[in-house]
């Protein structure tokens, strides 16, 4: 099998990542004080009036999307991130130039720490991970000068 390239695609470009919370009203409030991250729109599904929806953006016009459906079953919690994403479990990552002190916050806010801060030497910076109030995982990767 022969690698194909890849189309460039100039017109697109993240938007934001999605993920089921168990308590909207503690999620916002965690997004909001332990990532800087704001409300940006907020609905209920006109399909199903028993989902909430809320898209918050930071100061970057990154976006998160958070779902919280009723009576849905928590998300496991993993102790490790290899643990979670072996197990199929999506995360997303964060630029921040202070990797300590966003870690320090994120789990002061709440945030479960799954790999506190260390340098990883394939992505030649330092990362951590953590899990927010329903077990998603979120990354934090430092600023330098290969990766950002």
């Amino acid at each position: 099998m022969t690698a194909q390239a890849t189309p460039h695609r100039p017109d697109a470009s993240y938007h934001h990542v999605g993920m089921r919370v168990g308590d909207m009203d503690r999620s916002v409030r965690w997004y909001e004080q332990a990532l800087g991250f704001r409300v940006e729109r907020a609905y209920t599904l006109a399909h199903k009036s028993d989902v909430r929806v809320t898209f918050m953006v930071n100061d970057n016009g990154e976006r998160v999307e958070l779902f919280e459906f009723k009576d849905a079953p928590p998300k496991p919690a993993f102790a490790h991130p290899d643990e979670a994403l072996m197990a199929g479990h999506a995360h997303f990552a964060l630029y921040v130039d202070d990797i300590q002190g966003s870690f320090d916050r994120a789990v002061a806010a709440g945030a479960r720490s799954l790999w506190g801060p260390r340098h990883a030497a394939v992505i030649e910076t330092d990362t951590a991970y953590i899990a927010d109030p329903d077990n998603n995982l979120v990354e934090f990767i430092k600023k330098n000068e290969v990766w950002g």
